[in-house]
């Protein structure tokens, strides 16, 4: 289940749910209306470990789960310094990062239409946006944290949208750009999907 986009303004900058989290200033963007899925528990301040929360997430099914040992392999296998998330939802792909960076002592920056999920990330600098990742405002505040060594696209899975988180965020990226549901089309089916022609096009204009 994806948000539903709809018109909204955004609050001011603000402190959510133990990481510095802030949210798109910009009046007229678009906030995502939806309940998510079953995400993880409330886990910080309960004594359980980043590794802890990661291996409950290993064990419990998401359209995700079966990547999140690639992932922690990803960010140690690349000795990644900083890893952007677009789009969040319950967190479960972010303590796949949390994880790995738990190791190579790196920074997470994540990009959400929601608030952060409350996961345990002591010793790992995690600062959460709140708000479209195609605006403006959001896109300065990425950038400000520096280049990533990857940069993970799992949003709309629309084609426009993706189209200009690839053209944006690519030039942040210094390894990796990994993509979720790249073959998910507009039925829910698996065949070639919206992401998948947005990468195809990127590719095609020659511009990896």
């Amino acid at each position: 289940a994806h948000p539903r986009w709809e018109p909204g303004a955004c609050s001011s900058v603000r402190q959510v749910r133990g990481c510095d989290c802030v949210r798109d200033k910009p009046k007229g963007c678009r906030v995502g209306v939806f309940v998510p899925e079953q995400g993880l528990a409330d886990y910080r301040g309960v004594g359980v470990s980043i590794s802890e929360q990661y291996e409950t997430a290993v064990q419990h099914w998401t359209d995700v789960q079966k990547h999140l040992p690639r992932m922690v392999d990803l960010v140690v296998n690349l000795n990644a310094q900083h890893v952007i998330e677009l789009g969040v939802r319950s967190g479960t792909s972010t303590s796949a990062w949390l994880q790995g960076l738990s190791v190579t002592g790196g920074r997470l920056t994540t990009v959400d239409l929601l608030p952060a999920p409350m996961l345990e990330h002591e010793g790992v600098d995690w600062v959460h946006i709140e708000g479209d990742d195609v605006s403006p405002w959001v896109l300065e505040q990425v950038a400000a944290r520096g280049p990533a060594e990857i940069v993970f696209v799992d949003t709309s899975h629309e084609l426009e949208h993706t189209e200009f988180e690839i053209a944006h965020y690519w030039p942040l990226c210094t390894k990796a750009m990994v993509f979720h549901d790249l073959y998910l089309d507009e039925t829910g089916g698996t065949r070639s999907g919206p992401v998948l022609r947005a990468v195809d096009a990127f590719a095609l204009r020659g511009d990896l």
